[in-house]
């Protein structure tokens, strides 16, 4: 992926960071809920600018997306951050709480790899959670790519035709 004229290279989980802390200057309603890695996925940066809408849930993805259920019936637009490999392990409770609901919850998973990796992981549970009636499960590797990822939530379109055509495409291989 090319970068935008005059960007500079940045990881993606420093892009996300500062996107969700941008968002929040502009969505009052954006909270964020953070299953004790917000060093690691950078959702420090939305931390030390709104306190008052971070909330740290500790080792407990499950009980921190069920929190984000009940936020979001509440009217708040809860960020669920922790890595890929934990919040995709919560199945259950993303069916149960999130979707049986239709709650308002976007959930973000970091350090998916890079690549050929992400793919692997979006084939293997991304399909899983992406099949659930209300989710949507992008999987940004870069910097740009998570930028755009977390914008997106809220722009009315996701994904481009093409990008919809390269995912159909590659879940043959899958």
């Amino acid at each position: 992926m090319k970068n935008e004229p005059g960007a500079t290279s940045v990881a993606s989980r420093d892009a996300f960071g500062d996107a969700i802390a941008r968002l929040g200057e502009t969505h009052p309603e954006l909270v964020v809920l953070e299953a004790d890695l917000s060093e690691s996925t950078r959702s420090k940066k939305f931390a030390k600018k709104f306190p008052e809408r971070f909330f740290q849930m500790g080792i407990a993805e499950a009980n921190m997306l069920g929190a984000a259920a009940g936020l979001a019936l509440a009217g708040k637009v809860p960020f669920c951050c922790s890595f890929a490999a934990f919040v995709s392990a919560r199945f259950d409770q993303v069916r149960m709480s999130v979707c049986y609901s239709a709650a308002n919850v976007r959930i973000v998973g970091s350090h998916a790899g890079e690549l050929i990796q992400t793919w692997q992981l979006a084939m293997a549970n991304g399909l899983k959670i992406g099949a659930l009636a209300t989710l949507v499960a992008p999987y940004p590797t870069l910097g740009e790519a998570s930028k755009r990822a977390a914008g997106s939530f809220y722009t009315p379109k996701l994904f481009s035709k093409n990008t919809q055509r390269l995912v159909r495409f590659l879940r043959w291989f899958g």
